[in-house]
């Protein structure tokens, strides 16, 4: 301390703070002021820079005149290090955010206020949206969404984090799916504050899912679905309570001579009936009817709340349609087709028994003669 004695203050300070201190300083004298507060940066005496809270007050005489100045510098250089590591941790979030499409928010659990970032309010809401005109939180989603983005098991205390994926309709009319990673913040008691979420726009992952799942499920040749959506398409297969009229229904179906057709005019003209056939049974059937090729020339209709004398009228229908000729580059071709019917019953267990109790009462038809169907019993 005695290396201090007699040291004038401007030469151990850092020469960007000593005009602040001087007017603040001159203040004092002027009587305008009889204290003042302010962080400034000093040297010591290695030379490396020591941050220091400064606090200086005056004591008068009667008449007014500064007599005695008393100063306290506090030692600030944990907290400043302290802010410099936040500030970059900061800079690297703010530049990771940047090179991704999404943004952050916090939601303050007293004032129940939603506050997103700049980037998250432009991405939904548009270029001209900010942080003070966005909507609010719970409008941003569907009904269907809402559960999703809910943030009650956070506020509540009863997890600390968790990952969501919703929905958002943009300023633009588009929809968009979002991933968003929620952080519980607690308070110094341990008490839910606040929860703050990165969000990250996964529309294009989605889209491409999508895709490959519509690949996976879905006959390439005719768009139908094949095994794979089919199994997809029942397994919440349940079966019918005992008693009941309305239940779900099988018809299998087997081309009667297409082995014919690819021998005699080769297998482009094959692919040219499977397709045809796709297309007339799309055309007989409902939306909400499923029609499935299982392989080669089999195919197979999953009735939706059908009963048996619906089912019956259906397959009747299909071996009307598939008895007429196809055409093929000027060439008629004949074909036709067998069937076999099943409705579901107690016995059924799973999709499967239903589907072989069909696939029985084809081979009952094809044994029987061709063009005819049988129902399984």
């Amino acid at each position: 301390m005695t290396e201090l004695v007699g040291v004038d203050f401007r030469n151990i300070t850092h020469p960007d703070d000593v005009g602040a201190g001087d007017a603040q300083f001159r203040q004092v004298l002027a009587g305008t002021i009889d204290s003042y507060h302010m962080e400034k940066r000093y040297f010591r005496k290695d030379g490396s820079i020591a941050h220091g809270a400064l606090s200086v007050a005056v004591v008068r005489d009667l008449s007014g005149n500064a007599v005695h100045f008393v100063a306290q510098i506090a030692d600030i250089c944990d907290r400043k290090a302290a802010e410099l590591a936040l500030a970059k941790v900061n800079s690297r979030l703010s530049l990771a955010m940047g090179l991704i499409e999404g943004g952050f928010w916090h939601y303050d659990i007293a004032t129940a206020l939603f506050e997103p970032s700049e980037q998250f309010a432009r991405l939904v809401g548009g270029p001209t949206a900010s942080v003070r005109n966005f909507l609010q939180f719970s409008s941003l989603f569907g009904d269907s969404d809402k559960r999703a983005a809910s943030l009650k098991e956070l506020i509540a205390g009863k997890a600390e984090e968790a990952v969501a994926e919703y929905r958002v309709r943009t300023y633009d009319e588009k929809v968009r799916w979002f991933r968003c990673h929620r952080q519980l913040i607690r308070d110094s008691d341990g008490l839910p504050e606040q929860v703050i979420g990165i969000v990250i726009d996964v529309t294009l992952e989605r889209e491409r899912h999508a895709e490959l799942h519509e690949f996976a499920s879905t006959d390439t040749l005719t768009g139908l679905l094949n095994r794979r959506g089919m199994v997809e398409r029942t397994s919440d297969f349940v079966p019918r309570l005992r008693g009941s009229q309305i239940c779900a229904g099988v018809i299998m179906l087997d081309l009667d001579h297409f082995k014919h057709v690819n021998d005699q005019h080769g297998h482009d003209a094959g692919d040219a009936v499977l397709v045809e056939t796709g297309k007339r049974l799309q055309a007989l059937f409902r939306p909400a009817d499923a029609i499935v090729r299982l392989g080669g020339d089999e195919f197979a209709v999953i009735l939706n709340n059908t009963s048996k004398t619906d089912a019956t009228s259906a397959v009747k229908r299909v071996l009307a349609s598939m008895q007429q000729c196809y055409g093929y580059k000027g060439r008629l071709l004949s074909v036709g087709t067998s069937a076999g019917v099943a409705i579901q019953n107690h016995k059924d267990y799973a999709f499967p028994d239903l589907l072989a109790r069909a696939d029985r009462a084809l081979y009952a038809a094809k044994q029987a003669g061709r063009g005819i169907w049988r129902i399984a019993a």
